[in-house]
């Protein structure tokens, strides 16, 4: 496996939960009348996503990063985390991106 592989799944699972909680859970907050404060539950969804996609890759960033846990799942936990933050970050990339710039 290349030395960058892992970092770029979890790269790539931060982009995904993104998109996950965009396309899913935005609807669904708003269906039930949590729109007003859908941006403070959806990092809370994005989280719970993020958590999900790291058991389901077995992603452990921190212990590629050379510092194993107590137990497998603490690392597991935070990579997902991360990940569900990291979802949060890759929004901002993309609306960066794709919005159009006032003229």
């Amino acid at each position: 496996m290349q030395p960058l592989a892992p970092f770029a799944l979890i790269l790539l699972l931060a982009f995904l939960a993104e998109g996950l909680t965009e396309y899913f859970a935005r609807p669904i907050l708003a269906a039930i009348g949590l729109n007003g404060r859908s941006p403070l539950w959806l990092r809370y969804v994005a989280m719970l996503v993020g958590v999900g996609l790291a058991f389901g890759y077995g992603a452990d960033l921190i212990l590629l990063l050379g510092f194993p846990g107590i137990h497998p799942l603490i690392g597991i936990i935070l990579t997902g985390i991360i990940i569900g933050r990291g979802s949060n970050y890759a929004n901002d990339l993309l609306k960066r991106f794709t919005t159009p710039r006032p003229t």
